[in-house]
């Protein structure tokens, strides 16, 4: 014994039902009686628990140093713990960067910041303290050859990437390696292989991804599907907007940015007598009988003109026949004149472009100056194209800003359609897929907790519960327990409970909740007095 003093040895307790093995680390000192130190010098490192001979080619199994090293870095040990909180001390630190000061290869600079600095300093700290757990890990278990080596397990691999590009980061002059920095984030990451219940849950996450892409492909379908949609009858609507004048005008020469002091006198102008800069000699903006190639948008090419826009109405607009919710028939005072509106667009009705794509006179491309505006997501929010309209659709599905878009196509397109196709949608996409996934996702957690629960009930030995001294029954309760009996064989509880049984006072108390609900419903603003109380003798009787 007096060999076995000072050392440690590995013990493995295999489980013959089930495919687990638990590993209990024991210490001699913690060795009960003659037949533990027995077992544990019998299995001092033995081949088959998968401890490989040499670790590195030069630390054999029953070398002291490696031992001691095993030791160290056993589960549950004090420099585990160290590992865990040097962790959270640098995921603390990565947040209290500041960004303010940053070099050349836009990262935080020690040089412009005292804090940056700080923090540089304490990285090789934390680094180092990274690099020597990744080195003793190695040594006691061995690098990649083996069945048990460091590389053998999925989140020591994690562990080993971020430690070689923490290393690699901290090389001075070296650019190429200056954008490693920014893998320093990764770190937290470390704090999966720490925690045995939160890395069982990650795992099991991970290990779910096969039935997350089912659905996902479910809600790809749905976003697909109302994708084309929206491509197909809402292309170019929200551009549609309210024009001061009754066609395009022709841009003056002498006047091109619209801060100058004359943009003002050219609109007044042009909004006074807009046949005097028409932009193109035609009756109408769109005609019936014109096609894409027959269009004059399409055969004169874009123009320099523009179409000013009333600024004060930030809605998209139909035509005054068009289903649209929202017209440009009321006339604006624009610059102490009554105008009257046109609803019209930068594309003609064919999806030509009317105007050339210059940044004159708003600072920024013409053809968007009708959606260049925060209300109008600076025209990102939109159905023109794939990528743009799978992008809005995906917006909708989230809940954010989904009120915006739908009440946009009822002013351009149509009321009862709009609102039925965006409610189809926030059900598929935003509420069915949703839960399916979220469900997903609990099945995943539940699957863990019972594993965890199955663990736990292996590990500690169910007692044998005790049995519960009777009560001692006071006169009171013997009287309350008395008069309960009496009420429970009464006649009229029997008739009550077969009244309350039936079929018909099922229905009766069915209709009575229906009959309630329509009462409700029909409570309005400016509601008379006599129907109020009407509404309220009804709400009274079926209360």
């Amino acid at each position: 014994y007096i060999h076995l003093k000072d050392n440690f040895f590995l013990h493995r307790r295999r489980r013959r039902h089930g495919d687990e093995m638990n590993t209990a680390i024991i210490h001699p000192g913690n060795a009960t009686d003659r037949d533990d130190l027995c077992d544990i010098h019998s299995s001092s490192f033995p081949e088959d628990d998968g401890m490989v001979k040499k670790s590195l080619g030069v630390f054999s199994i029953s070398s002291p140093i490696r031992r001691r090293i095993i030791r160290l870095v056993s589960p549950l040990s004090y420099f585990d713990s160290f590992i865990l909180a040097a962790i959270f001390l640098n995921s603390i630190l990565i947040a209290l960067v500041d960004y303010r000061f940053v070099d050349e290869n836009y990262q935080p600079s020690a040089e412009l910041s005292l804090r940056n600095n700080v923090i540089e300093k304490c990285e090789i700290v934390f680094t180092s303290i990274f690099a020597a757990e990744f080195f003793l890990k190695v040594v006691a278990h061995g690098f990649l050859f083996g069945k048990n080596t460091y590389l053998r397990d999925g989140w020591n691999v994690l562990d080993f990437g971020i430690v070689i590009i923490s290393i690699l980061g901290l090389i001075p002059g070296v650019p190429s390696f200056s954008f490693l920095r920014s893998f320093r984030v990764l770190r937290p990451l470390r704090s999966l292989s720490k925690l045995p219940n939160l890395r069982k849950i990650a795992t099991a996450f991970i290990e779910s991804i096969g039935d997350l892409a089912n659905v996902m492909i479910l809600l790809s379908f749905i976003l697909v599907f109302f994708t084309l949609f929206g491509l197909t009858f809402w292309r170019g609507l929200f551009f549609m907007r309210c024009r001061l004048t009754p066609f395009p005008v022709k841009m003056p020469v002498e006047c091109r940015n619209a801060t100058e002091t004359c943009w003002d006198q050219f609109l007044l102008e042009a909004v006074s007598n807009p046949d005097s800069r028409r932009c193109l000699p035609y009756p109408n903006n769109d005609q019936e009988s014109w096609t894409q190639s027959t269009s004059p948008w399409f055969q004169s090419g874009p123009q320099d003109c523009i179409w000013p826009i009333d600024e004060t109405d930030l809605r998209v607009c139909s035509a005054i026949s068009g289903p649209g919710s929202h017209t440009c028939s009321r006339p604006v005072v624009f610059m102490d004149q009554d105008v009257s509106r046109t609803c019209g667009s930068n594309y003609d009705a064919f999806g030509n472009p009317r105007f050339i794509d210059s940044l004159e006179p708003y600072g920024f491309p013409r053809m968007r100056d009708s959606v260049f505006n925060e209300a109008f997501n600076w025209g990102f929010t939109n159905f023109d194209g794939f990528a743009n309209a799978f992008i809005t659709t995906f917006q909708v599905v989230t809940l954010e800003g989904w009120t915006d878009i739908m009440s946009r196509v009822i002013d351009g397109w149509s009321t009862g359609p709009a609102i039925i196709v965006f409610t189809l949608l926030i059900i598929l996409g935003g509420i069915i897929a949703l839960n399916i996934l979220l469900a997903v996702i609990s099945g995943s957690l539940d699957k863990i907790e019972n594993e965890l629960a199955k663990e736990e009930g292996d590990r500690v030995p169910s007692d044998t519960p005790k049995k519960k001294k009777p009560r001692r029954e006071t006169v009171f309760r013997r009287k309350t327990n008395e008069i309960i009996q009496v009420i429970r064989d009464s006649t009229i509880r029997r008739k009550m409970q077969t009244i309350v049984r039936s079929r018909v006072y099922t229905q009766f108390v069915l209709a009575t909740i229906i009959f309630n609900t329509v009462i409700l419903s029909c409570d309005h603003y400016g509601i008379s007095p006599v129907f109020q109380m009407a509404l309220d003798t009804g709400n009274f009787i079926t209360t």
